[in-house]
């Protein structure tokens, strides 16, 4: 009797049904075979994915892990969202009570440079004229700004002989011989009449007017008796004339305008100033005054009416 009669005739007398249990066995053997088949010819990672895969099938901790790795990456979006702003509360589109316009009541003047034309188109014509290299005088007042011969003349610090001495020595240290005297006589500058007028039109509609200068002495300069008398009534239109010959210190220096401003007796965001050089202008507008750069008196003329509107 072959094998399979034998396991027939004992499956019947156990009362179990042959057929059933041989059809069953081969679905399995099947699929188990079919599952073979797949697992051999997957790539390394799709056999690794498979394997996982079961795992996680059996695994208690299957569930705790994905939790862990959800919340995970939820944080990980939080912090993208804070890195590059969106997490910022959203905007109150309410219109916050406006706060009151400060009122401007002075205007500050540079004088050369502002008043007068620059002496810097002085010096760039001297320069050209002795063969001097561009901007040579710029570059030799503004090594050590704060303690060279320029800046202690205009803190009246020094006399002219002093200043012609000093200045002689800072031009030698840079290889070039220059006559500090020469170099002041060139300070003078011509009247610039459109912003005299502005300082009147100013003074008829009715804000203070002052003028903020860094300066020498009278007369250090070398102008002549006219020239001298010319500047004499340009000054006098000012209300208030802030010199640092005279105040012993000088713009940028922040005393100098909280000096000013003492002087003149308003706040500073109540001021508009206006000077050719942006060093002089950055103070002024971190104290909270307007501040207007000139380099064409037409243009800072306009801007300054616009500032008074």
């Amino acid at each position: 009797m072959g094998l399979f009669n034998k396991i027939s005739g004992w499956l019947k007398k156990e009362g179990a049904d042959a057929s059933d249990i041989l059809a069953d066995t081969k679905e399995r053997l099947g699929s188990d075979l079919d599952k073979r088949e797949r697992q051999m010819a997957a790539s390394p990672t799709e056999k690794l994915d498979a394997t996982l895969a079961e795992l996680d099938a059996t695994d208690p901790l299957a569930e705790v892990r994905s939790k862990i790795d959800g919340k995970s990456a939820l944080a990980d979006a939080k912090a993208d969202l804070a890195q590059d702003g969106r997490d910022a509360a959203p905007a109150d589109t309410r219109q916050p009570d406006a706060a009151p316009a400060t009122t401007i009541k002075a205007v500050l003047f540079d004088f050369g440079g502002v008043v007068t034309t620059s002496p810097f188109e002085a010096f760039a014509a001297f320069e050209k004229a002795n063969g001097l290299p561009a901007d040579i005088i710029r570059t030799i007042n503004s090594t050590n700004p704060d303690s060279n011969a320029w800046a202690r003349f205009e803190r009246n610090q020094v006399d002219r002989d002093q200043f012609v001495a000093l200045f002689g020595a800072e031009a030698s240290a840079l290889g070039h011989h220059i006559d500090g005297g020469a170099v002041l006589d060139l300070l003078k500058g011509d009247i610039r009449p459109e912003m005299v007028d502005m300082i009147k039109e100013c003074k008829e509609r009715g804000f203070k007017v002052a003028c903020l200068t860094n300066n020498i002495s009278s007369g250090e300069a070398g102008q002549g008796s006219d020239e001298i008398g010319e500047m004499a009534q340009v000054m006098a239109l000012f209300d208030h004339i802030v010199e640092s010959s005279k105040v012993g210190v000088r713009k940028p220096e922040l005393r100098f305008y909280e000096l000013a401003c003492e002087q003149v007796g308003v706040a500073p965001a109540e001021c508009v100033f206006l000077d050719d050089l942006g060093i002089n202008l950055r103070p002024a507008r971190t104290m909270g005054m307007t501040t207007i750069k000139v380099v064409a008196a037409d243009d800072a003329i306009a801007e300054l009416r616009e500032a008074l509107a």
